[in-house]
C-alpha cells in the first residue's frame, strides 16, 4: 500500500505546486523532489479519467456541464487506501467529502477542466455543485455540475464551444463526444456536434488533439 498511498500524496504534491495550498500530513520536499526528477512531471498525465457528460439548458440558458468522472485503477486504489479511513471497503459520504474537499476542489483553480468558449472568450464556471464522491466497485467515481450563468435563449442562435481537459495535460480526461444528453426545456432548441478544436488560439500548445463540443441554442420558433 505504500506506493498507492504514495501516488495519491504526488497528487496532493501537484495540487499543491499549483494551487499553493492541497492536502495534509505529507512529505513535501522529499516528495516534490521525487516529482521533479521524473523530468517534465507535467508533460504526461498521471492520472487517467473518463468523462461523462450532460449539458444543461433547463433554465432556458446555458446552465452547466454536469459530469461524472471515473479515475484509473492506480488512482482509485491510492485513493482508496488514503481515504477510506474505517476501512470498510467503500467511501463513505463522509470520505468522499473529505476526498473532493483535499484533491479535486482545488481543481477549480483550473475551472474543473470544464474549458468553453463564448462570443470568442474563455468562459469559466461560476463554481461547482451537487458534488458527490464513491466506489463503484473499485473504481472511484466523481459527479458534479460545473454551474455556468450563460445568456438566456433569444429567437437567434447563441453558440458556445465547450471541451473538459486538463491545459497542463497531468489529467488525462477521455470524454465520449458521441454520447452526450442535452438537458433542456421543450421550448429550447439545441444542436452539437464534436470536432477538433486543437487549432482555435484558446486550445493551441496543448500535446494532444483537444477536442470539444460546438453547441448552439435558441427559444423554438
Amino acid at each position: 500500500m505504500r506506493a498507492l498511498g504514495l501516488k495519491v500524496l504526488l497528487n496532493r504534491i501537484w495540487v499543491s505546486f499549483r494551487c499553493f495550498q492541497g492536502a495534509k500530513n505529507f512529505a513535501f520536499s522529499l516528495l516534490l523532489l521525487m516529482v521533479f526528477m521524473q523530468g517534465a512531471a507535467f508533460a504526461h498525465p498521471h492520472i487517467f479519467v473518463q468523462a461523462k457528460l450532460k449539458l444543461d439548458f433547463s433554465d432556458h440558458r446555458f446552465s452547466g456541464v454536469v459530469q461524472q468522472w471515473e479515475f484509473d485503477e492506480l488512482f482509485s486504489a491510492a485513493a482508496s487506501a488514503d481515504y477510506d479511513s474505517n476501512k470498510n471497503g467503500t467511501l463513505d459520504p463522509g470520505e468522499g467529502k473529505t476526498l473532493w474537499d483535499e484533491v479535486i476542489q482545488p481543481w477549480k483553480k483550473f475551472n474543473y477542466f470544464t474549458n468553453a468558449i463564448l462570443n470568442f472568450r474563455g468562459y469559466a464556471p461560476e463554481k461547482a455543485s451537487n458534488q458527490s464522491v464513491f466506489l463503484k466497485g473499485e473504481t472511484v467515481v466523481s459527479e458534479f455540475k460545473a454551474e455556468f450563468n450563460g445568456p438566456p435563449a433569444t429567437n437567434d442562435w447563441t453558440m458556445i464551444l465547450v471541451a473538459v481537459f486538463d491545459p497542463a495535460n497531468y489529467v488525462s480526461t477521455e470524454v465520449n463526444y458521441q454520447d452526450i444528453e442535452i438537458l433542456h426545456a421543450e421550448d429550447l432548441e439545441v444542436e452539437y456536434f464534436d470536432d477538433d478544436a486543437s487549432t482555435l488560439p484558446q486550445f493551441s500548445g496543448r500535446p494532444v488533439e483537444t477536442h470539444a463540443l460546438y453547441v448552439r441554442y435558441r427559444k423554438k420558433s
